[in-house]
């Protein structure tokens, strides 16, 4: 039905690969530095990447672009605020809980650039 052709629109912007992670249990080294770490949620999944509309804040007395992005992606379970997200090189922390849009059709994660994350 009428369906179909708005399905497709919308998975065809989805042109942007993501690879999401959820913290895991911490280890420590030898020197006794605790080291973080990840695993795979989904990797290498599509996604649509738009900027969050009018996040800035105020650091040091200058408006600056907080980073936040929102990257829209098939529905799935096992994404929350203790994830990050992959894209570009860069590591992005996931804000809140994912918005359902539609009936478990697609997710908005939204996040925001993590400064130093490797």
């Amino acid at each position: 039905g009428e369906l179909e052709p708005v399905m497709a629109d919308v998975i065809g912007r989805m042109d942007r690969r993501i690879t999401i992670e959820d913290r895991a249990p911490d280890t420590v080294d030898g020197s006794g530095a605790v080291l973080p770490n990840w695993t795979p949620v989904a990797e290498g999944i599509s996604a649509q990447v738009t900027r969050a509309p009018g996040r800035e804040f105020l650091a040091g007395g200058a408006a600056q672009d907080a980073g936040e992005i929102v990257f829209r992606i098939r529905w799935r379970t096992g994404i929350g605020p203790t994830c990050r997200v992959l894209y570009g090189g860069e590591y992005y922390s996931v804000v809140g809980q994912p918005v359902e849009i539609g009936r478990r059709d697609r997710l908005d994660v939204k996040a925001v650039r993590m400064a130093g994350e490797e």
